[in-house]
């Protein structure tokens, strides 16, 4: 479950390293001297154990693989949220996934149950609403101010035009590395760092918007319409999901 929603909210709480190497998984358990006792990590580049797990793991299955070991520092507060989520599961599971219809976002989509009335089962929507609220506690923790970077062009007096770049209008946002391996790969081919730039639903990102982050500077070119992921608008989860590139300004 951990894994998933991690997966879900596109960010794994890396910190920072990518231990590329040779892993060898004997009798269920992997040795990373690396790592403390209690610690969550990733596995990419198996054949057969690819996700998160806590340290030392007991439930792999035995390979020896070429990959990378991803240390991971989730809050307990997000910890604490997948317990929930895995009670929640435990307890409900089954056809009463949610308080909806029908839900459909990032890939992800259900139809629910309904009662003898046709109208969806609610025996599950005090749950499920407490958990997406949880969630967009969390998500909402890990925003911080942007704002939009617009490019104006003024005549040069020689036929052409200069570019000036001036802030705009400001917003929040969760700015998240991709650490894929199909990422990791695009890196190493030389292409730019993938991000996963998280907002409200009022928030349009447009693709090859430019935003900058108020609190070093850096800049970010958007590479995906946030209109094409959005939560429902029924859901108390309130997000949408672009991807971005690390860019400079040109003049």
């Amino acid at each position: 479950m951990i894994s998933e929603v991690m997966r879900h909210i596109r960010n794994y709480f890396q910190t920072g390293e990518y231990i590329d190497g040779t892993y060898t998984i004997q009798d269920g358990t992997i040795d990373l001297p690396f790592l403390l006792d209690g610690q969550y990590f990733l596995i990419e580049g198996s054949v057969l154990n690819d996700g998160v797990y806590q340290y030392p793991p007991f439930e792999l299955d035995d390979e020896t693989f070429t990959g990378t070991i991803v240390p991971l520092k989730p809050p307990k507060a997000f910890i604490n949220l997948c317990e929930d989520i895995v009670q929640w599961v435990d307890k409900y599971g089954g056809n009463t996934v949610g308080p909806y219809q029908s839900e459909s976002f990032g890939g992800y989509s259900y139809t629910r149950a309904t009662n003898q009335n046709g109208s969806p089962q609610t025996c599950v929507r005090e749950p499920l609403k407490r958990m997406e609220e949880g969630l967009m506690s969390l998500i909402e923790n890990m925003m911080v101010p942007f704002c939009f970077v617009e490019k104006k062009r003024t005549p040069d007096g020689a036929g052409g035009f200069l570019s000036e770049w001036t802030d705009g209008a400001e917003f929040n946002a969760a700015l998240t590395l991709n650490t894929t391996m199909e990422a990791r790969k695009a890196e190493h081919d030389g292409m730019t760092s993938v991000y996963t730039v998280t907002t409200s639903r009022n928030i349009h990102l447009e693709y090859h918007d430019v935003i900058r982050r108020l609190s070093d500077g850096k800049t970010f070119r958007i590479t995906s319409d946030s209109s094409d992921k959005m939560s429902p608008t029924v859901s108390t989860l309130d997000i949408a999901q672009s991807t971005a590139e690390r860019w400079e300004l040109t003049q």
